[in-house]
């Protein structure tokens, strides 16, 4: 290595080190092309008003296998029965939940908007019935039925005053 006072290069060198510089290399890559200590290529960068060039990142770990797929068995008629059944509480439940808050709104004396008061009065009328039978009913699609009767249960429900 050249006995180079710190924070000095010559001018011989400067062309050499822009030229580095300029190919993108880091000032530890600089420094270690032309013999010099880092510090001597961080002051003649800075001596210039040059960033300094971030270092690469770490290569990119390879991407793992792909995990062979579990041969699940198939479920038995037991099985099956069981969470049929429990899928049906699940869905009986929250109808019931959802019929008995539509009729407590219509039961008090909430005013309410006609799309909503047509929306829960079928949803009490039939509370069996597919959202797409209740939306064809009132003349509305899926979604626009189920967006009112939620925004109905919400707005005008038992816990509408915050309480």
């Amino acid at each position: 290595m050249t006995a180079v006072p710190a924070g000095h290069a010559p001018p011989l060198w400067a062309g050499a080190l822009r030229r580095s510089w300029m190919a993108g290399l880091t000032d530890a890559a600089i420094a270690t092309r032309h013999g010099l200590h880092i510090t001597v290529v961080r002051d003649w960068r800075s001596r210039y008003g040059l960033r300094p060039h971030p270092e690469p990142p770490p290569p990119t770990p390879p991407r793992p296998a792909p995990r062979k797929p579990r041969r699940r068995r198939p479920l038995s008629e037991r099985q099956a029965a069981v969470l049929t059944a429990a899928n049906r509480a699940r869905t009986d439940a929250a109808t019931g939940r959802t019929v008995a808050a539509a009729q407590a709104i219509l039961d008090s004396e909430t005013p309410l908007s006609p799309k909503y008061r047509a929306v829960l009065e079928a949803r009490v009328a039939d509370p069996w019935a597919t959202l797409a039978e209740l939306a064809a009913g009132v003349g509305l699609s899926k979604d626009a039925y189920a967006a009112c009767l939620r925004r109905a249960l919400i707005v005008h429900g038992p816990h509408a005053d915050g309480s």
